[in-house]
């Protein structure tokens, strides 16, 4: 299994492109994304990569290519779709590259540790109701 890459980032920092950058690496990347519209706003802004962006949506149910490695564009957005909670914290261990408010990424390998909130107990508490 690859080593993971997180990007976090602001909005309008440059994610996306980052996550572009990745799939052109190589060929067997697929990217999914949290809506159809913005499965399609890619697929039209770079064309090459139509066969391989989908919505998260459109993933469910559907045969999965076990030899591709996927990249999530706005997971904190799939993960609020997925559990219907409002997700405050994650925690992800791999490569990560920062951007936050700094016009330069920072690169920082290890562990990303958000502490807002207690993820696990919210999904633990919504299991049981």
């Amino acid at each position: 299994m690859n080593e993971l890459k997180v990007i976090v980032s602001a909005r309008q920092c440059g994610k996306t492109k980052k996550l572009v950058a990745w799939m052109e690496q190589d060929r067997n990347r697929i990217l999914i994304t949290f809506s159809e519209q913005e499965a399609d706003r890619l697929r039209q802004r770079y064309p090459w990569l139509k066969d391989r962006v989908f919505s998260w949506f459109a993933m469910q149910g559907s045969i999965v290519n076990r030899e591709a490695e996927y990249g999530i564009d706005n997971l904190d957005m799939i993960l609020s779709r997925m559990t219907r909670l409002n997700i405050g914290a994650v925690s992800l261990t791999g490569q990560a590259t920062i951007c936050a408010s700094q016009k330069r990424p920072v690169e920082w390998v290890g562990a990303i540790r958000f502490m807002v909130g207690n993820v696990k107990t919210k999904l633990k508490m919504r299991r049981k109701k």
